[in-house]
């Protein structure tokens, strides 16, 4: 599915068990914008997401705020968006698999989820941060195409969306509920 300037909430909020797994085509931008997640507020670090940054298209990763250490809550990980990226997080962010890194990279970063400190309740957008405040979509990304997004914890498929569409209206089928997410924006 192609998305212009458009975004897809998934009706799931992050927790520090789950693996994402996300495949996605996203052009140079020179701005920055998020291809998934959601945060607080607009200039609250306390976030969870993927954005892409303009400094070269790297993919910067965003976290709970403070550090569990004190440390910065972002994590630059100096991979590029590629073509047809396939990036692969826990919530816990012990570590990060992306395809365009050719390995697996190690962090250790404080957790995001409504369980902790932070009080995340935003369901994580695609294309879009979600902005728990006033319910709002923030960071568009003008371009995006989204190839498949999976949420697991453990062997449990929590949510498994596929490109679809319904009635001419094009989004994301989620298998597990069997429900249709439209685009918004």
């Amino acid at each position: 599915i192609e998305l212009k300037n458009q975004y897809i909430d998934t009706g799931i909020t992050p927790e520090p068990a789950y693996l994402y797994s996300y495949s996605f085509d996203a052009p140079d931008n020179k701005q920055y914008v998020a291809l998934l997640g959601c945060r607080v507020s607009d200039g609250n670090s306390k976030s969870f997401g993927i954005l892409q940054t303009p400094e070269s298209n790297k993919i910067r990763l965003d976290f709970d705020d403070p550090d569990s250490n004190g440390t910065s809550t972002t994590v630059d990980t100096y991979g590029t968006v590629s073509s047809h990226a396939v990036y692969r997080f826990y919530g816990n962010v012990t570590a990060i698999y992306a395809s365009s890194l050719n390995n697996q990279v190690i962090y250790s970063k404080k957790p995001i989820s409504a369980s902790t400190a932070s009080g995340l309740t935003a369901s994580i957008y695609l294309g879009a941060y979600h902005r728990q405040d006033n319910n709002s979509a923030i960071f568009i990304t003008p371009s995006l195409k989204i190839y498949g997004f999976q949420i697991t914890n453990s062997n449990t498929v929590i949510g498994n969306f596929i490109p679809a569409s319904c009635n001419g209206v094009k989004g994301m089928y989620e298998t597990v509920k069997n429900q249709f997410h439209g685009v918004d924006g």
